[in-house]
């Protein structure tokens, strides 16, 4: 084993398989007289849908095929960005299509060619530096293995130099104040270098794309202090890219649920056709031989009915007597467990139990109801 790669500073393992790299791992070093990795580090996992990725659910990930529809530097950033190191993360391939580094690169080519003949202008003093801060900040953040931080510090930083551009507005000063507007170009290259470099790590082919259109192309060994002024004076850059290519998110295809069919609908006039009536309940004995049916006496107006009412296992009888109700009381007489049923109650059920349905208020019987 090399001592380049040995021991680590990070030993990075899924936190599934902690045993194994925290005890048994060790104990195989030490036995073996090898030095011990600085650090184990426990990564969460990747879910879809909230759920972990399994085969048996089908919603297992497949990475090449998206290196293959993206590209392995996008692919590599997304990772990193949507990773929090020691918990789990939710995949999401619309995620993966964010672009303000390209579009920021796209933008500033079109504004170079079309202020500065297409040529990086020189520098004009130090230029502004407007990184150290940002990168100050992000490099704690990789000490402290939060890269999905450190990358978000990166990000803030480019929407920074967008900002820049805005504000400057090379497209009204580029006629009154070409000095001007060409030393503001110049700050905004030097400063997307500067990002480029930062994320060379994480998008070597991408990143080494823009920084060699800059005229830098050894940015392994080129100290961070160097970078912005590292870009070569007067070098022809492209008249456009496309870093990222906009591949256009298909959603996944969820299978509909049958709708429901339709309930039948009546006409105002068939609904007509049942008479409800407030009736007052006179009368509450159990039927014999039943658990669950009340034989009810009503009151309708001074006509009287008898009820045959499914309800004893929610009410007893002593409840019900002089209790407002509404009934139906147009049904043909029906014969119930040997007694005549005269009409019906209305009820709601909620959750296995009936609540019989009354007037809010005092309301003579016989009063019709609709």
């Amino acid at each position: 084993m090399g001592n380049d790669f040995w021991p680590a500073s990070v030993h990075l393992i899924g936190k599934d398989i902690l045993t194994t790299h925290c005890v048994y791992w060790p104990t195989m070093l030490k036995a073996a007289g090898l030095p011990l990795p600085e650090t184990i580090f426990g990564h969460g996992w990747w879910l879809v849908n909230e759920a972990k990725m399994s085969k048996s659910l089908g919603n297992v990930v497949k990475p090449l095929e998206l290196v293959d529809k993206y590209g392995v530097d996008a692919f590599r950033f997304f990772l990193i960005r949507e990773m929090s190191f020691g918990m789990d993360s939710s995949f999401s391939e619309e995620a993966l299509l964010a672009n303000d580094l390209g579009n920021l690169y796209s933008r500033l080519l079109k504004l170079v060619h079309s202020f500065c003949d297409g040529k990086i202008p020189e520098r004009q003093g130090k230029g502004i530096d407007t990184a150290r801060s940002f990168l100050a900040e992000a490099r704690l953040n990789v000490e402290e293995l939060k890269l999905n931080s450190a990358l978000d510090i990166i990000m803030k930083y480019i929407r920074s130099i967008n900002r820049f551009i805005e504000d400057t507005a090379p497209w009204k000063t580029g006629k009154t104040d070409p000095d001007g507007t060409r030393k503001n170009l110049r700050t905004a290259l030097e400063d997307l270098a500067t990002a480029a470099w930062c994320l060379y790590p994480i998008m070597p082919e991408k990143m080494s794309e823009i920084l060699s259109a800059f005229g830098i192309d050894d940015p392994v060994n080129l100290p961070e202090t160097t970078v912005a002024k590292s870009i070569k004076t007067g070098k022809q850059i492209p008249p456009k890219a496309s870093l990222f290519p906009r591949v256009k998110y298909a959603a996944p295809k969820i299978e509909q649920k049958p709708e429901a069919p339709e309930e039948e609908l009546v006409s105002l006039d068939e609904f007509k056709r049942a008479r409800l009536k407030i009736a007052r309940i006179i009368k509450a004995a159990p039927a014999p031989k039943s658990d669950k049916l009340l034989l009810l006496e009503v009151d309708i107006g001074g006509e009287k009915k008898q009820l045959v009412a499914g309800v004893a296992e929610h009410y007893k009888p002593e409840e019900l007597i002089g209790q407002l109700i509404v009934v139906v009381t147009n049904l043909k007489p029906a014969r119930i467990r040997g007694f005549d049923s005269e009409g019906m109650l209305l009820a709601a059920e909620e959750k296995g139990k009936l609540v019989i349905l009354a007037p809010l208020t005092e309301v003579s019987p016989g009063s019709e109801v609709g």
